[in-house]
């Protein structure tokens, strides 16, 4: 009840303007987890209020109100100035593990209206609004854990695990006690972002380490992730044509640095091997020998691989651009499979040999020097069950100065002699795969939805999904640096607002479906 009254609320106000930003400091800096949402931005942005289905969701709503309460929704619809709340500023809520708690804090306009609006809609509910030392509680008869209150200036939801929630705590939080006051999150609050997440990773790590069972090994670890003061933003906004999440780790500058050891710039080198018209490419850079040094905890979790030959020294060997690709499908036999590629520079030949050794003779099929075939060019056939061999195979090898497994197909055209040789048309002459001079992730969404269509059935619901995924154009994941990053969603439809567009898929989409029942 109480979070469906809150979640109308925010739906219904979308912008009432005035007010200050007071009600940030209800946000206590204890806590391990903060998010804010813009939802003035975002029910502007999507127009979800002129969806015929919402339209006909509110009209249903309307219908069990009571007259006053019915005509008090209309005014707020057409006139949101008229709810109470600034909807025009970010709903914030934090969470804190110890205790565990949860406040959800919004700006307030209008308290009178407020009262209004309550009174209005827990009309017969048996719910009342009691006001104490000029604040406000809506009483739900005797329920502890939750508590809502407001005044003038801010709502706040308060609930808690254990114990009696107390929502006007928040409300005359000492300055010591305000996020809002801690440099920690100060570009959590000064980022105008559609929404935002701050993640403190310190309490919860020493909130696990309580936990009884939690490994003694795992407390060490713990302590020390703990020590180095980790904390990660990330804020999302809806653009024309395109979504964009951008993310940022803090930390001490001993952690900090450490990633700086760990990460490296990709040359690139491995790119030159993967054809233009691949769906989606991996590709980023790694001393893995600083990385063991710097996360000790990653000894402990690869201890099992020392038993195939693969121990801590032979993976240190791992040093530069590590890349996977998949390509457009390909038959094999009567079935047609994605193409996958995928590379690891090396000091040394020592991982590529541990490979050989670990997957064994009766398994690979020596074609030259340092190239073996895996013996995947079979597939199972439905009409003889029986397996059966065709179409290309993969190759495994060991290649300027890089592991390489790569379809045969491709093999044929980069293999020179001793030696591999860059395709003239790679992956980087296409435009969308850009990004990727940079560490990060590129997905080709229109190319990935053609190969899809190859392994889907034509039913009504396959269609609309099929549909929906081809409004989409690209997906790109990268890092500026090992403490910067963005993910980007592209749209074919660069005009209209992101979430606009993904509101009115998901609409149509459920009134095909209501449809398709009746």
């Amino acid at each position: 009840m109480l979070f469906a009254l809150i979640a109308a609320f925010s739906l219904m106000f979308v912008s009432c303007g005035g007010g200050d930003d007071k009600y940030v400091s209800a946000v206590p800096a204890n806590s391990a987890v903060l998010a804010k949402v813009n939802l003035g931005n975002m029910i502007n942005e999507s127009e979800i209020l002129e969806q015929p289905l919402v339209k006909m969701g509110l009209g249903f709503a309307q219908s069990a109100l009571p007259q006053e309460a019915k005509d008090i929704l209309n005014e707020i619809l057409e006139n949101p100035s008229n709810s109470g709340i600034d909807a025009s500023k970010p709903v914030i809520l934090a969470v804190s593990l110890e205790p565990m708690s949860i406040v959800v804090s919004m700006p307030v306009s209008n308290k009178g209206r407020i009262n209004e609006v309550v009174d209005n809609f827990l009309d017969g509910t048996g719910v009342q609004v009691v006001l104490r030392n000029g604040i406000s509680y809506i009483d739900f008869g005797g329920s502890d854990e939750v508590e809502v209150a407001y005044d003038s200036d801010m709502m706040i939801v308060a609930a808690v695990e254990k114990g009696k929630a107390d929502a006007a705590h928040y409300m005359n939080l000492d300055s010591k006690e305000q996020a809002v006051k801690s440099a920690k999150f100060r570009d959590f609050f000064a980022k105008k972002s559609d929404a935002s997440l701050y993640v403190d990773l310190s309490p919860i790590f020493d909130f696990s380490m309580k936990q009884g069972t939690v490994s003694d090994v795992d407390k060490m670890m713990f302590a020390l992730y703990s020590s180095y003061d980790i904390s990660s933003l990330i804020n999302l906004n809806f653009e024309n044509g395109y979504a964009l999440i951008d993310s940022k780790v803090y930390g001490s500058d001993d952690y900090l640095e450490m990633l700086d050891e760990c990460w490296k710039k990709p040359n690139g080198k491995l790119l030159e091997f993967v054809p233009e018209d691949a769906v989606a490419v991996f590709n980023m850079a790694v001393d893995m020998e600083s990385v063991f040094d710097n996360y000790p905890a990653l000894e402990e979790e690869l201890l099992p691989l020392e038993e195939i030959g693969l121990d801590i020294p032979v993976l240190e060997t791992i040093d530069g651009d590590m890349m996977l690709a998949v390509l457009p499908a390909e038959k094999l036999g009567v079935q047609l499979l994605p193409q996958l590629m995928a590379a690891l520079e090396c000091d040394d030949r020592a991982l590529f040999d541990a490979v050989v050794e670990c997957l064994g003779e009766d398994a690979l099929e020596p074609v030259a020097q340092d190239v073996y075939a895996l013996g995947l060019n079979t597939y199972y056939d439905y009409n003889t069950f029986e397996k059966t061999s065709g179409g290309y195979d993969y190759y495994l090898m060991y290649k300027e100065g890089a592991i390489f497994v790569i379809p045969e197909n491709i093999y044929g055209v980069v293999a020179d002699g001793n030696g591999l040789k860059a395709l003239k048309s790679n992956v980087m002459d296409n435009k969308i795969f850009a990004p990727l001079a940079k560490p990060g992730f590129v997905c080709d969404a229109a190319a990935a939805i053609e190969m899809l269509k190859l392994f889907t059935n034509d039913s009504k619901d396959v269609k609309v999904a099929i549909d929906i995924l081809s409004k989409f154009e690209s997906m790109v994941a990268v890092y500026e640096n090992p403490k910067e990053g963005y993910f980007r969603i592209n749209m074919v439809d660069g005009q209209t607002n992101f979430l606009k567009q993904v509101i009115e898929m998901s609409m149509g989409a459920a009134a095909s479906a209501m449809m398709g029942g009746f």
